[in-house]
């Protein structure tokens, strides 16, 4: 919460406290503030202007939900999301978070671009072997649910050109505008990424992680040793705002041996909960 909202959280308590005490302060308890000059300032204050106060306290109070609505949508928004995925993580996946993610991926604005550029530029500058990062653009996690990285920054490249040089599920949702299922992906998770020499070719976790990359869209192996644990099988979809301009990705991954996205009535309820996220958006 930012000191604007503490602000108005206080001025909304200090306002409503008032209203409560206004229909006690009247003549004959002003005498108990005998010999206490700033309570009885105080009390003389409030009942000298007690129909000021409550016109004023009253609006106070009436208007500081509907500010903060006006002035934080962000925060309103993300609990929104944040409640729609809690929702759909216990009904669509019968609350199994250690295996299921429901990740919102929105688009970058112009400080977020630069600032993935600039982790991109420093992750060169390591080594020398990595191409130039490409100045295209780019998803980012927002929310996320599910206790497997919660609170990872991770990021996807998309051209809005062609699906061929768009990076991980959501940079090509992204890029087609459509809904993309990758199932029965194999399983990394005994493997190292960060010591794994991709230049031994006939290493068997090196053709495993090759098989993955070309099923997952995954374009480069840096991109792959971003993502903290590539999962198994992937639901992705575009999320749209309420006047049905694109804003970013939804993507579902999960690590289950049998893909959830098999079952049809999960499929079907996927598509009502999308629905839901436009309006925070």
């Amino acid at each position: 919460m930012s000191k604007k909202q503490k602000a108005l959280l206080a001025l909304q308590i200090v306002s409503a406290f008032i209203l409560a005490v206004l229909p006690f302060v009247d003549q004959s308890r002003l005498s108990r503030f005998t010999g206490d000059s700033f309570g009885s300032d105080l009390f003389t204050l409030l009942y000298e202007h007690k129909t000021a106060f409550a016109i004023v306290c009253g609006i106070v109070v009436a208007i500081v939900p509907a500010l903060k609505d006006i002035f934080y949508p962000r925060t309103k928004n993300k609990e929104m999301r944040t409640k729609i995925m809690d929702t759909m993580m216990e009904e669509l996946f019968k609350g199994d978070r250690q295996n299921v993610r429901i990740t919102v991926f929105k688009d970058d604005n112009l400080l977020r671009h630069l600032w993935i550029y600039l982790i991109l530029l420093g992750r060169k500058a390591k080594s020398w072997k990595l191409g130039w990062p490409s100045w295209g653009k780019y998803v980012y996690v927002k929310e996320r649910q599910g206790t497997e990285f919660p609170l990872s920054k991770t990021f996807f490249y998309y051209s809005p050109h062609t699906r061929k040089k768009c990076q991980g599920v959501a940079g090509i949702v992204r890029q087609s505008q459509e809904e993309i299922i990758v199932k029965d992906l194999p399983d990394l998770d005994h493997i190292d990424l960060t010591r794994l020499d991709m230049n031994k070719k006939r290493s068997a976790d090196v053709k495993l992680v090759r098989e993955y990359m070309e099923k997952g869209h995954i374009r480069d192996f840096e991109t792959l040793r971003r993502v903290n644990r590539p999962a198994r099988h992937f639901y992705g979809n575009i999320l749209q705002n309420s006047e049905g301009a694109f804003r970013g990705v939804l993507v579902v991954d999960s690590w289950q041996d049998q893909c959830p996205f098999d079952d049809e009535s999960v499929m079907k309820r996927l598509s009502y909960y999308l629905t839901l996220f436009a309006p925070t958006m």
